[in-house]
């Protein structure tokens, strides 16, 4: 059984491992290679811990806890800094494991992500994602609208990027058995 619940500290190693092996799935074989390689568990290890610790309360983040397995998936967000006018709070990152795809761990992160945001005052997020099938039919699926394309330049590289909105976030898509 997968369970949810806010990240605590001693998570820190966990998610950044399930950060760092989703991030290379997904997005691996579309960048550079020298910014993949910059996409370690040291590198982010760091990260997690200064946005579990100190910033848990500006960037909340949602662990996917397997019985058997330990952490499997989380997100985190925050309910203010969108730059898009209308849109409040914004989807940081949103990851799941590999194996534990495809399982209704993503959908379930994002809605406890969404009631977050919503909890904290804010109605509407929006998430950039680098354009790889799985992530823009994950952002589509859950009701997010595509507001622009760009191009974002890696290491000499352009990659592309949308960014999705969700200008209602107590009007998503119900969750699988709700």
């Amino acid at each position: 059984m997968i369970a949810l619940r806010r990240a605590a500290a001693g998570d820190e190693a966990a998610v950044a491992r399930v950060n760092v092996e989703a991030w290379q799935q997904a997005y691996g074989a579309r960048v550079p290679s020298a910014m993949a390689d910059l996409v370690t568990i040291e590198r982010r290890a760091p990260m997690w811990q200064a946005l579990i610790g100190a910033h848990q309360a500006t960037h909340p983040t949602w662990v996917a806890v397997d019985d058997a397995a330990g952490i499997v998936g989380f997100a985190t967000g925050s309910p203010s800094g969108s730059a898009v006018e209308g849109v409040a709070g914004e989807l940081h990152m949103l990851f799941v494991a590999p194996g534990f795809q495809r399982r209704d761990v993503g959908r379930r992160l994002f809605h406890a992500m969404a009631g977050g945001l919503v909890a904290a005052g804010g109605s509407s997020a929006v998430a950039t994602v680098l354009d790889a099938p799985a992530a823009l039919g994950f952002c589509r699926a859950l009701g997010g609208i595509e507001i622009t394309e760009t191009e974002l330049a890696i290491a000499g590289r352009s990659v592309a990027q949308t960014l999705f909105a969700w200008r209602d976030l107590a009007a998503l898509p119900p969750q699988p058995g709700s």
